[in-house]
């Protein structure tokens, strides 16, 4: 993981951000959500810090990935992720990814990252996408992307106040629909 993450020098914070977001939505039985959740957190409050570069703890530096997950779970995403590439410009409206507002990013992801690692049914969707469009604004430099994803983030916040509020209600409708 350590050399992974030193290879991509300074696009390591979005990259890293964008594969926990894409893994945190995975259908994965059990406390995935606060497993990624809290791994979200950690490299969003190092994105508000503005790092220079990722601070890894010794066991997760050291840690293999298993790469026949990663590779399909990457494979799975191309596609998507060309799709959205396509309506990006690098270094568009720049001052919206400065060093200030990589503050709010890095502030919106631990946000979002608490909302993850809820254990909220439907509560994850809204919250990675936020994340990955945060991630990729801070890959491609692309303030429209970081305007966007900021958006995200509210209408994420949103639905999480709706899933509090009517959560049981709305799991019951589901339910009735497609559990029979």
């Amino acid at each position: 993981m350590g050399d992974l993450v030193d290879r991509l020098g300074a696009s390591s914070f979005g990259l890293l951000l964008l594969l926990l977001a894409i893994l945190a939505l995975l259908p994965i039985p059990g406390p995935i959500g606060q497993v990624f959740g809290a791994a979200l957190a950690f490299v969003g409050f190092q994105v508000m810090r503005n790092t220079r570069r990722i601070w890894l703890p010794l066991r997760i530096r050291n840690a293999h990935l298993p790469v026949p997950l990663l590779v399909a779970t990457i494979r799975k995403f191309i596609p998507w992720l060309r799709w959205v590439e396509r309506g990006m410009s690098r270094r568009r409206l720049l001052v919206l990814t400065s060093a200030k507002v990589r503050v709010a990013l890095g502030g919106a992801v631990v946000v979002l990252a608490a909302i993850i690692a809820l254990p909220l049914p439907l509560g994850n969707l809204l919250p990675a996408l936020a994340i990955m469009g945060i991630a990729l604004a801070i890959v491609e430099r692309d303030g429209a992307v970081a305007i966007v994803a900021l958006a995200m983030t509210g209408i994420a916040v949103a639905w999480t106040g709706v899933l509090f509020v009517f959560g049981a209600v709305i799991v019951k409708a589901l339910w009735g629909v497609f559990g029979g």
